[in-house]
């Protein structure tokens, strides 16, 4: 579904990206692991379009989306669904018109058939009776199940998640965690999932990737994950000061 090959990305003069190569099998739940600042969330922009890698290829569905064109890219997109970190939902646009939003830019559809499919959004993610309302009247895990309504809305094959967790206490991640596992059996979706979260990535996932210091330093399976040795994935899981992992507080 999804090949990453030797990604190289620069910011500010600062290579985050060192080279990164990895791929999603089609249905399953890939989550890239690491600790804050080390690049997940700019690896995830690269591949859904958001940013240009310096260096390397991704392919998505065949196409490689780096040399794409504007309209090979957008023909893509339709294929994608993104919850972007803090669910990122216009603030002076209704839920509705939120979850609406993907529909109008994508796809030509007549009113009727946007708002049966915004309709159908809302339910999956168990929302009902709030279209009318602005985010700022919603709490924060209601604004985040109207995040995942709107990725969703477009029936994508693919789902892109930065940090779905983030801000949200214990419980409320748990319930988002099975919300994301019911969507991916519901829409037999591949999921890519961003986090620093083990509860979370555990629950959810198939395979995981650890990304350091611009490399991937571990790829495989949930259970081959409890099971190895790597210093870097101990120190990370465990939480602990000693280590690989150097803690940047500046």
């Amino acid at each position: 579904m999804i090949v990453v090959d030797s990604l190289k990305k620069s910011l500010g003069g600062k290579e985050v990206l060192k080279g990164i190569s990895l791929e999603v099998r089609e249905g399953e739940a890939f989550v890239i692991i690491g600790p804050s600042g080390c690049g997940k969330s700019v690896l995830l922009k690269n591949m859904i379009g958001l940013m240009k890698p310096d260096e390397g290829k991704i392919l998505i569905g065949g196409v490689n989306i780096v040399k794409a064109s504007h309209d090979e890219l957008m023909e893509v997109r339709k294929s994608m669904g993104v919850v972007f970190q803090g669910g990122a939902l216009f603030d002076s646009m209704t839920v509705f018109e939120n979850v609406a939003f993907p529909l109008r830019k994508l796809f030509n559809l007549s009113e009727e058939e946007i708002r049966s499919r915004v309709k159908e959004a809302l339910a999956r993610v168990g929302l009902q009776g709030v279209e009318n309302l602005y985010p700022e009247e919603l709490s924060g895990g209601m604004r985040k199940r109207v995040a995942f309504a709107r990725a969703v809305v477009s029936l994508p094959k693919i789902l892109f998640l930065d940090e779905p967790t983030t801000g949200l206490d214990p419980v409320t991640s748990a319930a988002i965690d099975e919300l994301i596992i019911s969507l991916k059996r519901g829409l037999s979706l591949t999921l890519v999932m961003v986090t620093h979260d083990m509860r979370s990535a555990f629950r959810v996932a198939d395979r995981i990737a650890m990304l350091y210091d611009g490399y991937i330093v571990f790829q495989g399976s949930v259970k081959e994950l409890k099971e190895s040795n790597n210093p870097y994935l101990k120190q990370f899981i465990e939480g602990s000061l000693e280590g690989p992992i150097c803690v940047r507080l500046a």
